[in-house]
């Protein structure tokens, strides 16, 4: 991931296992949500382990909520919501989740939430009650976005994609394409990984 954003001119910061620490993730998206105005496009990947805990908020129809397993601690869905919500209307959104249950790390609909303002992506590599796959370098999913990808001449929609991922990913594992906060049409049939 971090490959294609350099090679399509976003700017990269990369955490790593020991540096992956939810304070500093947290910083980061804040930071960044503070700094982008209209018309900027945030893109966070994550790639690692996906778990389920006991829902506290009572938004989860299963009483689970999804969350990253970060090295410290986890950071949960509701979490990760509340953080997209600090960014500003305009500002567009790309989320690339490799791992497990990441269909389940969606936007929620709980009115006590904050409202998202931004325009929201989500590409996840599978539903929040299925397991990601590993492949032969990478994770399973992001084996095939980068095959449909094809080093850019993929030139349809982020929706367009994600349905030729799942047709080569086949059944055992079905991403999701998850649209969120403000609709900005021209951010959803944007070419992939376009800034």
């Amino acid at each position: 991931m971090k490959e294609i954003a350099m090679t399509q001119g976003f700017q990269t910061t990369t955490l790593l296992s020991p540096e992956a620490l939810k304070e500093r993730v947290v910083k980061e998206i804040s930071d960044a949500a503070g700094k982008l105005e209209s018309g900027n496009i945030m893109w966070v990947s994550f790639s690692g382990h996906g778990v389920r805990v006991l829902d506290r908020s009572g938004d989860e129809y299963d009483g689970y909520d999804e969350s990253w397993l970060l090295s410290d601690r986890i950071l949960t869905d509701d979490e990760l919501h509340h953080l997209w919500s600090q960014f500003r209307p305009g500002v567009r959104l790309l989320i690339v989740l490799d791992c497990c249950h990441s269909g389940g790390i969606d936007i929620s609909s709980n009115s006590a939430f904050p409202q998202i303002a931004a325009s929201g992506i989500m590409l996840a590599s599978c539903f929040e009650a299925q397991l990601s796959r590993e492949g032969e370098n990478y994770g399973f999913f992001t084996e095939n976005l980068l095959q449909i990808w094809n080093g850019g001449k993929f030139g349809r929609s982020y929706r367009k994609m994600n349905e030729q991922i799942n047709q080569a990913m086949g059944e055992r594992q079905r991403s999701q394409y998850i649209r969120f906060g403000t609709l900005e049409r021209g951010f959803t049939l944007s070419k992939p990984f376009t800034i």
